[in-house]
């Protein structure tokens, strides 16, 4: 695990503009502030179900567009296309 490095940081969050400003978007907002900052912009991939960024570094944000308790899948479908480890990744 010593030469693992982090390539998946995983905003959670409900998706769509009624929850916008819910609690549980907390992740959604951290991810978008670490976009802002790398300068990483968003896109759909809806055969994840999910909003991807990538970083000029090959770092992955991810935004599931699936509610918080079935984010597992948008995750493990990105995990398994991009063979990320799970100590890769960052939730």
């Amino acid at each position: 695990m010593a030469d693992s490095a982090l390539q998946l940081v995983v905003g959670l969050g409900n998706p769509g503009s009624g929850h916008e400003r819910d609690r549980h978007n907390a992740g959604f907002w951290f991810v978008d502030c670490l976009a802002t900052e790398l300068g990483v912009s968003f896109r759909a991939e809806p055969r994840h179900q999910a909003e991807l960024g990538r970083s000029g570094e090959g770092l992955r944000l991810l935004k599931p567009q699936t509610y918080m308790n079935l984010s597992g899948e948008s995750v493990g479908s990105i995990a398994n296309y991009f063979r990320i480890a799970p100590a890769d990744i960052l939730v």
